[in-house]
């Protein structure tokens, strides 16, 4: 496995705020058997209210782990991904119709472009003075569809 400071897994490394902390939970996105169901959704604009994501074993994969809860008002573009259904835990399956299970976590967040603004993680990811990643994916058009999976979580 390659290192965590490499390729930027970890929230301090990220301008974006997203990325792996210790009580996130382990999951594998490519095992069919830990597919419990699967959720269709559209946001229409970012940010769309997801906070955080993490990726799973080998640093693949992207699950929703932190989120604004509800809607503020009518309309409420950081509500909009609890309004569409989304719950912590769902995990990214596709994108547009892309199948992104078994992707890098850091193409999958390259394709979605979706964080809530944070000054405390991007004045952090710059103070690390690490070089940025050169990214791999264009950030798909908003509105776009993206399929979630609820899954079961790896035993330790």
């Amino acid at each position: 496995a390659r290192r965590a400071e490499i390729r930027q897994l970890r929230p301090r490394d990220r301008a974006d705020g997203h990325g792996w902390i210790k009580e996130d939970p382990i999951f594998n996105d490519t095992d069919a058997a830990a597919i419990k169901a699967t959720h269709t959704v559209e946001l229409k604009k970012r940010p769309s209210g997801i906070k955080r994501y993490s990726h799973g074993q080998d640093g693949k994969g992207a699950m929703v782990m932190e989120m604004t809860e509800k809607a503020r008002y009518p309309g409420d573009p950081l509500g909009q991904a609890a309004v569409a259904g989304v719950k912590k835990g769902f995990v990214v399956k596709s994108v547009g119709g892309t199948d992104v299970r078994g992707w890098d976590f850091e193409d999958i967040m390259d394709l979605l472009e979706d964080f809530v603004p944070d000054p405390d993680a991007q004045s952090a990811a710059a103070f690390g003075g690490k070089a940025q990643r050169p990214k791999k994916h264009a950030a798909v058009p908003f509105p776009v569809a993206i399929e979630y999976m609820e899954v079961t979580e790896v035993a330790a």
